[in-house]
């Protein structure tokens, strides 16, 4: 009778979390006010040996960027692992003609 019980309560678990994660994986994840469908349309201007010029849907996307909040990323691994240069993403605010972003951390 315990196992039934628990079974069931496990049952449920397991439904509310894949519940939750098939409602969630229709969100859009953001870092730093930018969508990551945003980022995405960035990497080609900060990455290295051939940057390209940022695109309009790069500078676009932003538009509404928390600069600031970018410098915490600036050390991190996965960054690099990327393939993005710090330096070139520092650069594409004023390549965007976005005013008061700051150009360096």
């Amino acid at each position: 009778m315990k196992t039934t019980i628990v079974a069931k309560i496990l049952l449920m678990a397991l439904a509310v979390v894949a519940a939750v994660l098939v409602a969630g994986a229709g969100a859009q994840m953001t870092i730093c006010n930018v969508t990551m469908a945003g980022l995405e349309q960035c990497l080609p201007a900060v990455r290295d040996p051939s940057p390209q010029p940022p695109t309009q849907a790069c500078c676009t996307a932003l538009k509404p960027a928390n600069f600031p909040c970018f410098c915490q990323y600036k050390n991190n691994p996965i960054v690099k692992t990327m393939g993005i240069d710090i330096n070139l993403a520092m650069k594409l605010p004023a390549k965007c003609n976005i005013k008061g972003a700051p150009t360096h951390c």
